[in-house]
Order: structure tokens, then sequence, then C-alpha cells
């Protein structure tokens, strides 16, 4: 009989635990999605929309509201589409790496004007994820081979950071170790610098395949790294042990950790989920179908509300010496922000 009583309180418990994780809010947010921030000084939640091509008047940065998620603003930056974002809350600077336009925007969010268009003298470049060192002022932007620093008091091009790998994707800053940790999708590594000179203090293997991006556990000394081809999210300690490797959907592709709940986000683009884990027993809390291609995922760790940005089923691409393909039918799932419940 207590065993039977026990077994209730248990599944009453997992139901609690279910029935808080749950899609609150989707709305439809621009044109072509990628990634997002929020940002708790202004208590707004800034979206990346790539637009449609040709159409610089689609090419916007959206403000939000984080609870209804209704536009408040809108930041269009033109012939310099927005893909990746980062933000340094001291300065209220935005960061937007502009992967066509071998660029990056700092937009200044006290105006919403862009201050200033940034390029580190190459033809060509493709720059993807965007993270900033605030107590040294210096923003640092992944470029598939390299690493663009870019120094934040004057918002102007520094230097390089060469010799990392060929497939350098996902950034996570340790502010108080002072330590950056840089992906490698396709050596799946994860490489260490030291923030304070920009050289490499570690290497390791992440344990996975297509090591996508990356989150960081700064209290209990972790590492978060979603790999792409395998679908799975590796756990491994700062300094490179392999803790817990666990599947979570096909194409796994955003991670966040969200140290007040002590749990692990993950966006799988090609699973159209967004897994939510335990963070200490690695346990799948939930999966949610937020949208057509789950991107990136942002969170309040005051309030607890978790975002998804997901993007539209686009046209295929036209084949050289074919004609042009029709157009993708509506995706009324595509092209939304998810709220997810902090209930």
């Amino acid at each position: 009989m207590k065993n039977l009583y026990l077994l209730l309180l248990f599944m009453v418990a997992a139901t609690a635990v279910a029935d808080a994780q749950k899609i609150e809010k989707i709305e439809k947010v621009g044109s072509a999605l990628y990634e997002m921030v929020y940002n708790a000084k202004d208590d707004s939640l800034y979206v990346a929309a790539v637009g449609k091509r040709g159409e610089p008047a689609t090419a916007n940065i959206y403000k939000l509201d984080p609870k209804t998620l209704a536009v408040k603003g809108t930041i269009n930056v033109g012939e310099a589409p927005a893909y990746g974002l980062g933000l340094n809350r001291i300065t209220q600077t935005l960061y937007s790496s502009n992967t066509r336009s071998n660029s990056v925007h700092a937009i200044d969010l006290k105006t919403g004007k862009v201050v200033a268009t940034i390029k580190n003298g190459k033809d060509s470049s493709h720059t993807r994820e965007v993270v900033a060192d605030e107590k040294n002022n210096k923003i640092y932007v992944s470029n598939i081979s390299d690493i663009w620093v870019i120094d934040g008091k004057t918002n102007k091009f520094s230097h390089l950071i060469e010799g990392i790998g060929e497939g350098v994707t996902g950034l996570a800053i340790d502010q108080d170790a002072g330590r950056l940790y840089v992906s490698d999708m396709r050596a799946n590594t994860i490489t260490v610098l030291d923030v304070k000179t920009d050289k490499v203090v570690g290497k390791f293997d992440t344990g996975g395949k297509n090591a996508i991006n990356v989150a960081l556990d700064t209290k209990g000394k972790r590492l978060f790294v979603a790999h792409q081809e395998s679908g799975t999210v590796s756990v491994l300690t700062t300094d490179g042990k392999l803790l817990k490797s666990f599947e979570t959907g096909a194409g796994a592709l955003g991670i966040a950790f969200n140290p007040a709940k002590d749990q692990i986000y993950v966006s799988n683009r090609r699973a159209k989920t967004t897994s939510i884990i335990d963070g200490k027993t690695y346990d799948k809390i939930a999966d949610l179908e937020t949208g057509t291609f789950p991107q990136t995922i942002a969170f309040d760790e005051k309030s607890g509300r978790v975002w998804v940005t997901n993007k539209a089923q686009g046209s295929p691409r036209q084949q050289p010496g074919l004609p042009a393909p029709p157009p993708a039918p509506e995706d009324p799932n595509g092209d939304v922000v998810t709220l997810i419940s902090p209930k």
C-alpha cells in the first residue's frame, strides 16, 4: 500500500512538471527569422528577420513585448540583413552578424539606431554567432575559419583570432573565469580561449557529430553542446571531461541553459520540436512543437519565460540551367516566435 501511495505521488509530480511546460503564445513576426536575444533592462525581445531577397524594407530587427509578442519597435537594417544577435548588457549595444554582407552592425538600443557597420577588411566572410565580453568591452564574432574581435568602445574591428579550425560556429563566455568556449562543427571540438590574451588555452572533443552551438553553466562548470548531425547534446566539464550524451531530436541546433531552473533548452530543427531537459538528471521534461524549423532560444532567468524563433519552409533553390522553382506555399507554423509558459 505504501509503495502504491509513493507511485501515485510520483505520477502526480511528473504530470505537474509536464503540464508546467506548455506553449503559451505563438505569433507571426517578419520574414525569415533567425536569432534573438532578451534584454532585461528594457524588458524586450529582439528578433532578427532577414526578410525577402531584393526587398530591403523587410530586413528588420523587431523589438517585441516578451509577454504578448506584440511588436513595440522596428530597426531596419536594409541591404545588410541580420542573422545572429549578441548583446552587451552594460553598454546596451546590440550586435548583429550580417552573414550575407561581410559585416557586423552595432545598434544603440537607447535610440534604436545603427551606430556602426563593421567589416574586417577582407572580401568575403561568413559571420555567425556574436557574444560580448562585457568586462573588457570586446565583441567576439565566429566566422567559420576565424573569430573577429571588435573593440566595443569604438565599435571598430580590432583583430582576427586565426588557427582555431575550419568550422568555427558557437560561442559561450564565462566572464568570471575569463574564458571563451568555441565550437567547431567540422572537427567536433571545443577550443578554449583566454579573453585577456585571446590565446588558445585548451581544446577537446565534443562527443558528437556537427557540434554547432554551445551553452554554459558557469556555476556548475559545465558545457552543453548541440550536435546537428547526430541530434544529440553532450554535457562536458569546462576542462573537457564527457559527463553525459543524450538524444534530443533530429537537427539539434539552438541550445540554452537557465541556471535558475536548472533546465536545458534545445531547438531540434529537423524534428520541429524544442526539448526541455532536466539539468540534474538529464531526463527530457517535454518535447514541444514550437514551429516549422525551430532556430534559436532565449529566456528570462527572473520570470522563467522561454522564447523560440521558428523559420518558415522556403522555396527550393534554383538550379543552374533549370527554370525557377515555384514559390513555397504559405507556412502557418513558420516565421513565428513561440512563448513557453514559465508556470
